[in-house]
């Protein structure tokens, strides 16, 4: 499942989704059915030509919002930490400095 998320920047004075949430449900078999809150009496509608005026709203709103942040990839990200390599020390003796956490 991918969600996406996209702001309107709060300096936008009017825009389409003012009135409400618009939710458009598209189905493998080619039907489609959609509702807004401010449209059609907040009454889900499979009618073609409604559909149209939430999609259209629905691009309105996509247009005039940030845009989407690339994909973000939950699997935590290894890091890998060395060891310094060894500086001569007093009389030629070898000092390995410690990492943090090992004092």
């Amino acid at each position: 499942m991918l969600v996406t998320l996209q702001v309107m920047p709060t300096n936008t004075e009017a825009h389409p989704g003012l009135d409400g949430r618009v939710e458009l449900l598209k189905f493998p078999d080619g039907t489609a059915v959609g509702r807004s809150d401010g449209a059609f009496n907040g009454r889900p509608t499979p009618d073609p030509k409604q559909l149209r005026i939430l999609e259209l709203r629905y691009g309105t709103i996509r247009a005039q919002a940030f845009p989407p942040a690339p994909p973000h990839d939950p699997r935590p990200r290894l890091q890998t930490h060395r060891r310094p390599p060894p500086r001569p020390g007093p009389e030629g003796l070898d000092h390995v400095p410690l990492l943090r956490g090992q004092e």
